[in-house]
């Protein structure tokens, strides 16, 4: 590594409600406009017993992670720190004394962002994508906390409309008692109170027609992982008909099951239902939704975008 810091060197870390992030990243003039240096995720699930309070040994584990990540970014120089807490930072009662203590222990400023924020930067990581949708697309992105929904004009030039709801998945687990599988009970009785916070950005999808929808990584890596593919720069692209399988098979099967399920990554079988009971709910209700892209953008990239200008 070279002995001085880069200005075009810049360390991502992002703090979700389940996984702690940490990307670097030096900037480069082809496309995208970056080159990955570095790549680190940590689950924690921070928020395993509601958004409310961290445990205190979550606690801890974040400060152990946020001490590695620190000695990391100092291993490659890097310029600039750009450090962000979402859903269980923002709501847990004890979250600002969680942000103190990495600040006096690693010199890490994090801040919080509101949910808005959090939607407006995953627009802008996945403009990378440069998909030019003949249709308004939804950009959904599922997180332990909360989700983020965008919804992009035809072409994906402009935001029509972005919401964020703290719907996320230990949310989900905490306040529904589900089955394991889920119950076709079960389902309807979280799809009727997922109605009454996602009703009018169901009906705006319908209005407008929406034909694409945008998993925006995270949940939806264990469908691009069980239909046999790697990450890819511009996504992985899928009919809705070939991704209703996988649906319904990890929605029959219990904990015990999905981890067998070829392609199940092993990290994300505990929490599958939950992420596919949401994915389950935006297919059902958007009745026009016809593709569905994964996505490897979200928030990480939208602050690299930011940090270095490129949109």
């Amino acid at each position: 590594m070279p002995p001085n810091k880069l200005e075009d060197r810049l360390a991502i870390i992002d703090l979700g409600s389940n996984t702690f992030h940490l990307l670097i990243v030096e900037k480069q003039n082809e496309a995208p406009g970056f080159r990955e240096l570095y790549r680190e995720r940590q689950f924690l699930y921070i928020s395993s017993d509601g958004l409310s309070r961290i445990p205190e040994v979550k606690l801890n584990a974040a400060l152990d992670c946020l001490r590695q990540y620190r000695e990391v970014i100092d291993q490659f120089n890097c310029q600039g720190v750009t450090a962000v807490g979402t859903a269980m930072l923002r709501s847990a009662s004890n979250g600002h004394q969680l942000i103190d203590r990495i600040y006096e222990e690693t010199g890490i400023e994090l801040k919080l962002i509101s949910g808005e924020r959090e939607a407006q930067l995953i627009y802008e990581g996945n403009r990378l994508l440069q998909l030019q949708c003949p249709r308004p697309s939804l950009i959904m992105d599922i997180g332990g906390g909360s989700v983020e929904f965008i919804i992009q004009s035809a072409g994906s030039k402009d935001i029509l409309e972005f919401q964020s709801h703290n719907i996320g998945i230990s949310v989900l687990r905490k306040s529904f008692e589900l089955g394991d599988p889920v119950s076709e009970y079960e389902r309807k009785l979280l799809f009727e109170s997922l109605d009454s916070t996602l009703d009018e950005l169901v009906y705006i999808c319908n209005e407008l027609n929406t034909g694409l929808l945008i998993g925006s990584s995270g949940p939806f890596e264990i469908l691009e992982s069980m239909m046999g593919h790697k990450s890819s720069p511009r996504g992985n692209v899928y009919d809705v008909n070939s991704v209703l399988p996988i649906k319904s098979r990890i929605l029959q099967s219990d904990k015990s099951q999905r981890t067998r399920l070829p392609g199940m990554p092993a990290h994300r079988a505990d929490l599958a239902k939950e992420s596919f009971l949401l994915i389950d709910y935006v297919l059902s209700k958007v009745t026009g939704l016809q593709e569905l892209v994964v996505s490897p953008y979200a928030l990480k990239e939208g602050l690299i975008s930011e940090y270095f200008k490129f949109n």
